[in-house]
């Protein structure tokens, strides 16, 4: 015959304040997901060659990584076209020309980290195949083979123009009245592209900002310290909404007295 031993009241609490210690720490050991690997947000590629776009996260417990298109639908795999990798990249087969499909090969994605704490996305990434299809959509003309349309595809693009064109153009192309700081940046720097030679980006920005014909404004992004013509964008983006609140406050005030 067994004996019931109570215990006592002292290991009752001691047990009760283990527990809750168990409980807490598990609590304080969950991480939601956070990226340690996001996605770029423009890949374009060529379809003889495919891509991988890589996703990785952080979290406790451990996320899982799955891609959705823009509307919002979680994307399948599709044999031979696309397909998400063990380690949370999404793939893209090469591919003919006749296998292209705009709905895989030129729409948006996002990928999406979930674990049980909780999800986050990724900013949009804009996919772009570079294929034959892209082509003859574009030009109505028909290359049937890769090495054909490469060579016609960068003889369209990449055609840089003469030194007397550029100097012409450079030395025209100023900031045009009414004409916002971003759309004259983008303007400027795809005609500096477009030179016989290549502009170091702290040239590019300092003949970007040289003809700014507003002076106010072009001391105002001279001062700020940029590297390249993406962070100058950025800063004009800033530059701009204070040049539209000023016009409107002026549209708006009453005339001066004098």
């Amino acid at each position: 015959m067994y004996r019931l031993v109570f215990k006592s009241k002292k290991f009752l609490v001691q047990q009760m304040y283990r527990l809750v210690f168990k409980a807490f720490s598990h609590d304080m050991l969950l991480r939601g997901p956070k990226f340690t690997l996001e996605p770029p947000p423009k890949v374009q590629f060529s379809n003889s060659s495919g891509t991988a776009i890589p996703c990785a996260a952080d979290g406790r417990p451990t996320p899982v990584i799955t891609w959705m298109k823009n509307e919002g639908q979680v994307i399948q795999d599709i044999l031979g076209l696309r397909h998400v990798r063990h380690d949370g990249s999404l793939v893209f087969s090469p591919f003919s020309p006749d296998e292209y499909r705009a709905d895989i090969h030129a729409t948006t994605y996002r990928c999406i980290a979930t674990n049980s704490v909780g999800a986050i996305a990724s900013r949009d990434v804009n996919v772009r195949a570079r294929s034959a299809q892209n082509w003859q959509l574009t030009t109505g003309k028909n290359f049937n083979d890769w090495i054909t349309w490469k060579n016609a595809l960068a003889s369209r693009f990449k055609r840089r123009i003469t030194m007397q064109e550029f100097l012409v153009h450079q030395s025209e192309r100023k900031l045009r009245h009414k004409e916002t700081l971003v759309d004259y940046i983008y303007a400027k720097d795809a005609l500096l592209e477009k030179a016989p030679f290549t502009i170091p980006q702290p040239d590019r920005i300092s003949m970007i900002i040289g003809d700014i014909t507003e002076e106010k404004w072009q001391i105002a992004l001279a001062t700020q310290n940029t590297n390249t013509v993406e962070e100058l964008i950025d800063r004009a983006t800033a530059l701009d909404a204070i040049r539209s609140a000023k016009q409107e406050h002026k549209k708006h005030s009453p005339k001066s007295q004098n």
